[in-house]
């Protein structure tokens, strides 16, 4: 959906993709638009600045020199990978559309590809390579053809034809057709006049429209959701994007023809306001605001889920938003989905905790900001209860009192060293997010203060304010975020520096991977990316420091921000799968106490509970959730009824033909279809009990 996001990283990726074919080949007449165009300018474009001259070279060498290989390899790989990285690194354009064969047996899809490789080795020499390493591994070469002038043909039966050759240093491939002789210009970007080109991408998705009506027919929906995305059926998406230089800025583009045709109704029409960027504290190094009715957007997606999920896959969703419900009280769409509004803010900032992941703060408007505060209050109940009880009181989701808010619950780890206290707050109508009580409490704060990143010094010189009115804004303190960066680039530097120089001239002359940092930060410039409706088009826009090192620093910076997450999921989970116990069915001593025919009990030595810990899984969480919030009877029998929980089924068997569950608190019973009733035994920290093969939920005293 959220296509206008693509357009700055789609344009970045392809600098290291292939393109759009420039203009050298045998002529015949080309389609005017192709159905997808892909282009990259190559490194001596994209490195042009002095500070990335020593990247430029480094890359060269890996080309020209090949890489570094133990004594005893295989030297065609090394030639294999050479060509390869000519490809990827040098310029290098592809087309691909959807043709009527020239041969019997032709294929429907024409591909083309063209590439100037890298200055030192360019087309010939690749040329050659292909040859050299077509004949070491016994293919056939082509032979000339005579339709083709300068193209050497290779047919197979069964296969589609290829031709390639070389033309004035190029190397031509075409699959299904000869070369094209027609460039891709992606004039509808909007790149300035002056910029020149060094990557581009293009998908019109109504040349690919029998592919689309193919694939819609392969699920039932699937061509009403096709439709709903804007890829299938009248005025349907086209996408094009591009990135450009000038002599000290990278400028990137996009244009989303009838984008609005098929969005406009999630998009308010004020667009991203002064306000909303006001909540953003003036030290943010990084901050992405989007406007977007969520509520309706997600719903959609669900509908889209049900669409295609046919009466079975309907029937599984439903059942889960009951399940949901039953469990926790909480209507999911009513109460979670619809009371989103339609603005979405990320940030990072000093305020909130010094620019780095611990900064990390969210801001979702809300339409119905009462519903969304009862609905956080009953799960953090819910799961409070269900927390305390199966973590032995190790992780807790308890209220807060922060200034401002509505409501706020924290999760907690009490006795535990986790580094993190994740926090939810409403406040002033907005959901706010973060990973400490005290940046959210700065975050609701900022509502309230003067000054914004809307005065900030590299928000103002990237011409910000541009995009207010738009459908989404992007910003990068790049100075702030490289420092950051700078010394895992650093090292990065050094080892391709190493890993490309000579062992025959290690000491000749190479500029640094990475210049020192006070050359590479000084007077860099931020990045801006926004995005507009214009009548039924999408536009967007983007600047950015010239030199490519400069900006992969600060990503650097921006994605280490995220490291100390990425480390404690990948602990966490590791410890998880370690500390693990088995699921035994004698962790218990069960004794038999009394039957009858209705109900199954039997007695639970309290000093075996103590002794051992079991994990019992998603269904003893759900049963023990169920007993939360004054509505435990009618729950366990929706649980019950709607098969989640049945006799045998993730639980621990136990006596006769009971099976047991370990759930907090009380004791229940009941009988088949009839209404239950609560029994409360003193004494007991928690309960124990059965769901009967009859369908029944048993008590089991201890």
């Amino acid at each position: 959906m959220l296509t206008h996001t693509f357009a700055w990283t789609a344009a970045a990726a392809t600098s290291l993709a292939t393109g759009s074919l420039l203009s050298q080949a045998v002529a015949h007449t080309a389609p005017p638009t192709p159905a997808v165009s892909i282009y990259s300018a190559g490194i001596d474009a994209w490195l042009a600045d002095s500070r990335d001259a020593g990247l430029r070279e480094a890359l060269r060498r890996l080309i020209i020199d090949g890489p570094s290989q133990p004594p005893d390899a295989d030297p065609m790989l090394s030639e294999g990978i050479e060509l390869l990285l000519s490809l990827f690194l040098g310029e290098t354009g592809l087309q691909a559309d959807l043709t009527v064969p020239n041969e019997p047996g032709g294929s429907p899809f024409a591909i083309e590809l063209q590439s100037s490789g890298v200055r030192g080795f360019g087309g010939a020499s690749m040329l050659r390579r292909v040859e050299d390493l077509a004949r070491a591994s016994g293919s056939p070469l082509g032979t000339p053809d005579a339709d083709a002038p300068g193209m050497l043909k290779l047919s197979r039966p069964g296969e589609p034809s290829v031709w390639y050759g070389a033309q004035d240093d190029t190397l031509l491939v075409g699959v299904g057709l000869p070369p094209l002789d027609q460039a891709d210009t992606y004039s509808e970007a909007g790149l300035p006049r002056d910029a020149e080109l060094l990557a581009g991408i293009r998908v019109n998705f109504k040349r690919l429209q029998p592919v689309l009506a193919m694939a819609a027919m392969s699920a039932p929906g699937g061509g009403e959701l096709l439709e709903s995305w804007g890829l299938l059926g009248q005025d349907p998406l086209g996408v094009v994007c591009a990135v450009g230089a000038t002599e000290d800025t990278v400028h990137m583009a996009g244009h989303f023809a009838n984008y609005g045709t098929h969005f406009s109704h999630l998009l308010p029409e004020d667009g991203v306001t002064r306000n909303l960027l006001r909540r953003i504290p003036e030290s943010a190094c990084a901050f992405e605001c989007t406007r977007i009715d969520f509520g309706t957007y997600i719903n959609a997606l669900l509908d889209a889920v049900e669409m295609t999920g046919g009466s079975d896959g309907n029937t599984e969703l439903q059942q889960g938003y009951d399940m949901f419900h039953a469990v926790t009280g909480v209507d999911f769409r009513d109460g979670l989905i619809a009371p989103l509004g339609d603005s979405l803010t990320f940030y990072m900032s000093n305020e909130t905790g010094g620019n780095g992941l611990a900064s990390l703060v969210g801001l979702v408007g809300l339409r119905d900001a009462a519903t969304m505060s009862e609905s956080i209050s009953t799960l953090a109940s819910v799961a409070d209860h269900a927390a305390a009880s199966e973590s032995q009181g190790y992780v807790r989701f308890l209220a807060q009192r922060i200034s401002g808010c509505d409501t706020a619950v924290s999760m907690r780890f009490p006795g535990l060293p986790i580094p993190v206290e994740p926090t939810i707050a409403v406040a002033d109508g907005t959901l706010v997010m973060g990973l400490f009580p005290q940046a959210v409490a700065e975050a609701v704060a900022q509502f309230d203060a003067r000054r914004s990143v809307l005065d900030a010094e590299g928000f103002r010189m990237a011409r910000g304010t541009d995009g207010l009115g738009g459908v989404q804004i992007k910003y990068m303190d790049q100075k702030v975020l490289a420092a950051d960066g700078f010394g895992c680039m650093a090292f990065v530097g050094a080892a391709l520096e190493n890993y490309t120089r000579s062992r025959r001239s290690p000491e000749a002359p190479a500029p640094p991977v990475v210049p020192a940092y006070t050359r590479l930060t000084n007077d860099m410039q931020p990045g801006l990316f926004w995005a507009k409706l214009d009548g039924p088009d999408l536009i967007a826009r983007g600047t950015a420091d010239r030199s490519m090192v400069a900006q992969m620093t600060a990503g650097v910076g921006y994605v280490s921000a995220f490291s100390p997450l990425i480390v404690a999921a990948a602990l966490g989970s590791a410890m998880a799968e370690q500390n693990e116990p088995p699921l035994l069915i004698d962790q218990f001593s069960v004794q038999p106490e009394q039957h009858d025919e209705h109900v199954d009990t039997a007695v639970v030595d309290p000093a075996a509970l103590a002794q051992r810990r079991t994990r019992l899984g998603t269904l003893h969480t759900a049963l023990h959730l169920a007993r939360s919030n004054g509505e435990d009877i009618a729950r366990l029998r929706d649980l019950v009824s709607g098969g989640w929980l049945t006799a045998g089924d993730l639980l621990v068997p136990g006596h006769g033909d009971a099976t047991y569950l370990l759930v907090g608190g009380g004791a229940i019973e009941a009988e088949g279809g009839a209404p239950c009733a609560i029994a409360e035994p003193s004494g007991l920290p928690h309960g124990r009990y059965c769901v009967t093969e009859r369908g029944q939920i048993a008590e089991v005293g201890f």
